[in-house]
């Protein structure tokens, strides 16, 4: 009981060093920058014209640059708006939290996989040896975890919320549901990381540290 507790707590310590570096990296991005969406909803589909189409005949007024074409700037700023929280939110001590913690429960909840992971990681808390490519194989295995945990952050009923009302409402409709928009804009991004993370040497890949 107490080797097992020793290896849970281990692996709490090196999640938590992976997750610590993944977020570090995700915070730096501009994940939800208007150039980003503008691509992701062109990508999808989505025109100007269309867009303007949801006006209700409103067809006067100051208009921007975006979706191949000049959009009404209220319909623009109600398209992107969600986005923006969504690009504060990921800055947040609150964001980081509840990734860890989502993480780790992910981490307990499926022991079977994990039961390596917590012997690799009991080594490396121990300062005992662990070959680099065993290493890097856990390291790998807890960032593919760490990354469906996000995906699914991202897909729940909360933040679905912010894209429920007005324009989005008729494009989720219409064109595309949210989810694919999110999945599109984060797709690359986790992935460059997730590769970064792979190659570049951090702290938690010191045994002991």
């Amino acid at each position: 009981m107490r080797f097992k507790r020793a290896q849970e707590d281990a692996l709490e310590a090196l999640a938590d060093q992976v997750a610590d570096a993944f977020l570090l990296e995700l915070s730096g991005l501009d994940l939800f920058s208007k150039k980003r969406v503008d691509r992701a909803l062109v990508e999808k589909g989505l025109t100007a014209d269309a867009l303007n189409s949801m006006a209700e005949g409103k067809t006067a007024g100051p208009m921007v640059k975006a979706l191949g074409g000049l959009v009404l700037r209220g319909l623009w700023y109600a398209l992107v708006r969600p986005f923006f929280v969504l690009g504060k939110l990921i800055r947040s001590s609150t964001f980081r939290e509840e990734i860890k913690a989502a993480f780790k429960k992910a981490l307990r909840k499926d022991a079977r996989s994990t039961r390596h992971l917590g012997d690799v990681a009991s080594r490396w808390a121990n300062g005992d040896e662990v070959h680099p490519k065993e290493f890097q194989a856990a390291k790998q295995q807890l960032l593919r975890i760490l990354a469906k945990v996000l995906l699914i952050y991202f897909a729940a009923p909360e933040l679905a919320g912010l894209f429920s009302g007005g324009v989005w409402h008729a494009i989720n409709a219409l064109w595309f549901p949210t989810e694919e928009i999110l999945l599109l804009l984060l797709d690359r991004p986790l992935s460059a990381v997730m590769k970064k993370l792979m190659t570049t040497p951090t702290a938690s890949d010191l045994p002991g540290s």
